[in-house]
């Protein structure tokens, strides 16, 4: 369950546990010093009980492919579960912990000026912004959930999945320098004591990584009863989360050479009456209930298939500004109605025609709610906070048609989508803004077609025509922007992929190539980045089982096979040109080379 998304959602389902034990090793090397270990161990019948489970973990290490930098990545996941009749419990979870280099977001400019080698800075000179270590990000989670399903009774089953989740860590935007006997500010006030324990300091200065530290906790429980009636499935349910968020900006010190006692967001910065310097300090708890219902019917021996839907969202947002000034408390409230429906129709084993229409919204960000100020260097606005937003909403209508043949499948699939009340965050000089920028409206057509294996080799391809638009004038800063019926930002016209696909049960391989279109960074159209298309490549093969040696394989992946340089989106976008769009800059070229076996 989300409620910061009012687009489609992507749905992550554990596998199940092997019945047998046993498990599955993979060993990764290849470009820029990738390393990567995967050990998955499967228990089997655990002692006779009927609970099976597996663990897995995987290490992955890397260097940036471009800039200084490196990656290190844990990650742990597991999953045990008991089957009795139609009744299952089962607890799986997840806890990853990586720390990960940040790459630079050149202008089109600097892009054009440098290409590639516009990178942060490797080698430490005080103060130096663009010094590396200060954009470093890490961060730890834990994430757990108990699918428990229980058969009534024939008819009736209960559905229910409590859910935890936790984490933390910092971003790192950045060295700053800050004098070291103040003066400084904390929210509107004024503070004259001086830095406490700076490790080093340069006429007067002291050179610090400026972080951004979240911690958040989800709570939550996702229930509900389902009702077999033949022809109907009713669904009735209940969604409850609860919400913990906090957010600090804090300082860590340099010393000479450009190290913190840590950039993990311990040992900040502090004066010496004990006020911790920070750029930001909120605190937020969301509560969200929602209520649904449902009703899945199937007529004409399942060849037309009814679904109807409706969920009521309620969310209660309040919040604390823990930085001096004349906010304190925020607070946020909504309740939004989704209804949903969708339908199809077999016409004949090989072709199927489709509809659906559906609601969907998206809370204002958190962090919207409040002041943050340019401490501490002064007391001015970096942020003036809103509770005036109000939810993105969503209406989706998708139609189209399916064809399964003997040897071609494909789809044809129309598309409208309108938001009201869509949310952007964009700057106005130095200050930061979220902003309610009216509506949106993106329509197109997705179509595809595939072919059945013929002597081994199978050809793919799709294509995608977008017509995305901004409804209305943008207006914040003081400045009206005429950006009614410009092209919305991050939407190419056109999007395209292809593949050639061999596989003869033991030597396999395919190349695939995709295209994106031209896009735009800016609300007024005057800036985009060209189209581009990347080409990538994998062969391999597969043995025949050796002993206790399962299914052994080998491939080898390359990535950007042409090594085209590229930017691939947009970091942040502007109004108009002339304040500098940023940009994310597409992979270069990489190979991989994997071993996998099981056991």
């Amino acid at each position: 369950p989300t409620n910061i998304a009012a687009g489609g959602a992507i749905n992550v389902t554990f596998l199940d546990p092997a019945v047998h034990r046993g498990g599955q090793i993979d060993v990764s090397y290849g470009s820029h010093q990738t390393n990567r270990q995967y050990i998955r161990l499967d228990t089997g019948n655990i002692a006779n009980t009927g609970i099976y489970g597996f663990v897995s973990f995987s290490n992955l290490t890397s260097r940036n492919f471009r800039g200084p930098g490196r990656n290190d990545r844990h990650h742990i996941d597991f999953k045990f579960k008991k089957d009795w009749g139609l009744n299952s419990v089962a607890l799986a979870g997840s806890y990853n912990n990586e720390e990960t280099a940040w790459y630079s977001t050149p202008t089109l400019q600097q892009w054009r000026n440098q290409g590639v080698n516009y990178n942060l800075d490797g080698n430490y000179t005080f103060g130096d912004p663009n010094w590396y270590k200060s954009w470093t990000t890490g961060y730890t989670d834990l994430f757990l959930s108990s699918p428990d399903r229980f058969a009534l009774t024939k008819r009736l089953t209960l559905k229910v999945t409590p859910y935890f989740f936790h984490g933390s860590g910092p971003a790192g935007y950045g060295t700053t320098t800050l004098p070291a006997d103040g003066p400084f500010y904390s929210g509107v006030q004024q503070k004259t004591a001086p830095l406490a324990g700076a490790s080093y300091v340069q006429d007067g200065q002291v050179a610090a990584g400026q972080l951004w530290l979240g911690t958040e906790s989800f709570t939550g429980i996702n229930s509900s009863l389902h009702l077999d009636l033949g022809h109907h499935r009713l669904t009735a349910g209940w969604w409850y989360g609860y919400t913990d968020v906090q957010v600090v900006e804090p300082f860590a010190a340099l010393d000479q050479n450009g190290n913190a006692a840590s950039f993990m967001g311990r040992h900040s910065l502090k004066l010496t009456d004990g006020t911790r310097l920070a750029e930001w300090d909120y605190h937020t708890i969301t509560q969200t209930n929602a209520l649904y219902l449902g009703d899945d019917m199937s007529y004409l021996d399942d060849r037309l298939k009814l679904s109807v839907g409706f969920k009521e969202v309620m969310i209660a947002r309040n919040g604390t500004n823990n930085q001096p000034g004349p906010q304190y408390k925020a607070s946020y409230y909504s309740a939004e109605p989704l209804p949903r429906v969708s339908a199809s129709y077999r016409i004949n084993p090989a072709v199927m025609v489709f509809m659906n229409v559906q609601t969907n919204y998206r809370l204002p960000l958190g962090s919207s709610l409040y002041d943050a100020y340019n401490n501490p260097w002064d007391s001015s606005y970096y942020q003036k906070g809103s509770n005036r937003l109000k939810d993105e909403y969503s209406i989706s209508e998708e139609f189209g048609a399916r064809y399964f043949g003997k040897y071609i499948t494909g789809s044809l699939t129309g598309f409208n989508y309108n938001f009201t009340n869509h949310q952007v965050a964009t700057y106005d000089g130095s200050v930061l803004y979220s902003i309610n920028a009216g509506g949106m409206t993106s329509r197109g057509i997705d179509a595809e077609i595939g072919t059945r294996p013929w002597h081994h080799f199978t050809v793919y391809a799709s294509t995608e025509y977008l017509y995305a638009t901004t409804d209305n004038n943008l207006s914040y800063g003081g400045t009206t922007y005429n950006t009614a019926g410009k092209i919305a930002t991050s939407a190419p016209r056109w999007m395209a992929g292809s593949g050639l696909q061999y596989d003869d049960g033991t030597f396999f391989g395919n190349i695939v190539v995709k295209y994106v279109d031209r896009e735009y960074s800016t609300f007024m159209n005057d800036q985009h980045i060209p189209g581009h298309a990347q080409v990538d490549l994998a062969v391999g093969a597969r043995g025949h089982d050796v002993g206790f040696v399962k299914a052994p394989s080998i491939r080898f992946n390359v990535v950007n096979l042409a090594d085209k340089h590229y930017l691939s989106g947009m970091y942040q976008v502007t109004p108009t040109a002339a304040q500098a769009p940023q940009y994310y800059v597409g992979p270069m070229f990489a190979c991989m080379v994997t071993v996998s076996a099981g056991f």
